[in-house]
């Protein structure tokens, strides 16, 4: 059985991994400008290197979105 690697990537709602808890991967872009944009796909084509760590809370709390 052959498995398919999951990845949230959320633009402008660093809130959204709370509705998505099963998945295992987020990234947090947090606003919809075209410099936002075009960094993030940067990162994710490899192109530049991820770093950092979220400001906020992205499961806002919920545990279960942790887990």
């Amino acid at each position: 059985m052959k498995t398919t690697s999951t990845a949230l990537v959320s633009i402008a709602d660093p809130y959204l991994l709370q509705d998505l808890p099963m998945v295992r991967t987020a990234v947090n872009a947090y606003t919809p400008s075209s410099h936002t944009v075009d960094a993030c796909l940067a990162k994710l084509f490899g192109e530049s290197p991820f770093h950092g760590t979220s400001p906020i809370d992205p499961s806002a709390g919920h545990w279960d979105a942790m887990l």
